[in-house]
Parts: structure tokens; C-alpha cells; sequence
């Protein structure tokens, strides 16, 4: 039946949101050991003199300011909003970067199968990682943010045609007695 291919997907998106919840965690208490780190070498900065600081970082104490401030506001969203919110968005973005990387191996075989149709699964894998390997820094941008846009949709996509197909099916298994 149709609705197994469904539930199968469905089933792969929530392993992706679970797996992402899990992840944002730690994420998140990285953000703020980073967040600690940034102000107490900030507050270093600022208790010493010119020397101590053009000594441990090569920079005026004005520049090591001004570059650590800069650097602390980027972190302030850690402070601006509470846990939920960070853990949410946090989860949304590692979710995208789960969904885009499902679907670079799903184009990446697809183009694979359509101009190597002979090449082996095996071998077929081992050139989509490679290939992922090589790109990963230009490739990690524009997947995560494919799989953003891309997550929402398709969950709610696959849960509709899951529930729609389940209730055709569930029709036509009625067994009646004459």
C-alpha cells in the first residue's frame, strides 16, 4: 500500500526532529560556554594594561575591545531569549541541515544512477560521500538552508498523503456480512 511508503518517511522525519532535539542541547551549552568565555577574556581586557594586553593578544587594548564586543553581541541572542526559543530554533536549523543533507544523497543518486547506471550501491555511496567530503564547505550553506525551506513543507506533505492514504485504505478493508 501507498501509505507504508508514508509512514516510512514519516518515520524518517521524526527520527530527523528527535535526533535534532537532541543535538540542539548540547549545542546550546556550547553557546553559552562560549557566550562566558567571550565576556571573561572581555573583562581581561578591559582590568589590564595596554602591555599585558598587546603581549597576550598582539592587538591595542582599543582593537581587542572593540573585536570582542563585536564578537559578544553576535553571541547576545544566547541572553535576549529564553531556553525554548533557543532550544526551537536551534532545532529547526539542525533539522534543516538533516532534511538537506537526505536530500543531497537523494539528487546526488539520482544524477549517479541516471549517468552511471552500472556503478554499484556500494560504490555509488563511497562517491556521494567523497563528493560530499570535497564540497563540504561550499556545499554546507546552501544544503542547510534548501533543507530549511524544505523541511516544513515535506513534513506536512508526507503527513497529509500518510493520513489520506491510510483513510482510502482503512475504506476499502471493511468487511461486510449479507
Amino acid at each position: 500500500m501507498e501509505s507504508n511508503i508514508y509512514k516510512k518517511r514519516l518515520i524518517i522525519i521524526i527520527a530527523f526532529l528527535v535526533i535534532s532535539i537532541l543535538l540542539s542541547i548540547p549545542v546550546k551549552n556550547s553557546l553559552i560556554k562560549a557566550k562566558i568565555n567571550i565576556e571573561e577574556t572581555i573583562e581581561f581586557v578591559e582590568t589590564h594594561d595596554e602591555e599585558e594586553v598587546k603581549k597576550e593578544t598582539q592587538v591595542s587594548k582599543e582593537e581587542a575591545l572593540e573585536t570582542l564586543n563585536k564578537i559578544n553581541d553576535y553571541y547576545s541572542f544566547v541572553d535576549d531569549n529564553s531556553d525554548i526559543i533557543l532550544y526551537t530554533g536551534l532545532s529547526i536549523g539542525l533539522f534543516g541541515m538533516l532534511s538537506g543533507f537526505m536530500v543531497y544523497f537523494i539528487i546526488c543518486g539520482a544524477v549517479l544512477k541516471k549517468y552511471v547506471p552500472t556503478l554499484k550501491s556500494w560504490m555509488s555511496w563511497l562517491l556521494r560521500i567523497a563528493v560530499l567530503i570535497i564540497l563540504l564547505k561550499v556545499l554546507y550553506s546552501p544544503i542547510t538552508i534548501m533543507g530549511i525551506i524544505i523541511c516544513i513543507p515535506n513534513l506536512i506533505y508526507t503527513i497529509y498523503k500518510y493520513i489520506k492514504t491510510k483513510k482510502e485504505e482503512n475504506k476499502d478493508d471493511i468487511i461486510t456480512e449479507n
